[in-house]
C-alpha cells in the first residue's frame, strides 16, 4: 500500500510539474502573440497607407492618359483635315 501511495504521490507530482511547464509555454506563447499582433497590425496600417497611395497614383495615370488620348484625337483631326485639304487643293489643279 506504501509503494502505491509513493507511487500516486510521484506521478502528482510530476504531474504538476508538467502543468506548470504547460502553464508557463502558454504564458510565452500568449506574450509572442502579443508581439505578433501589433507587428502585423502596423504592417497592416503600412500596407493601407501603400494602397491609398497607389490607388492615387493610378487615378492621376488614368486621368493622363485619358487627355494624351484626348490630345492624340484631336491632332489625328488636324492631320486628317489637313491631308482632305490638300487633296481638294491638288485635285482643283487638275
Amino acid at each position: 500500500m506504501q509503494s502505491l501511495t509513493s507511487f500516486t504521490r510521484r506521478i502528482s507530482v510530476a504531474g504538476l510539474a508538467k502543468l506548470v511547464e504547460a502553464t508557463a509555454a502558454v504564458s510565452e506563447l500568449s506574450r509572442q502573440l502579443a508581439v505578433k499582433e501589433r507587428e502585423l497590425a502596423a504592417a497592416t496600417a503600412r500596407a493601407d497607407e501603400v494602397l491609398v497611395d497607389v490607388t492615387a497614383s493610378a487615378r492621376a495615370a488614368e486621368t493622363v492618359k485619358t487627355q494624351v488620348q484626348n490630345v492624340k484625337d484631336k491632332a489625328q483631326t488636324l492631320v486628317d483635315d489637313i491631308a482632305v485639304r490638300s487633296l481638294a487643293r491638288a485635285l482643283s489643279r487638275l
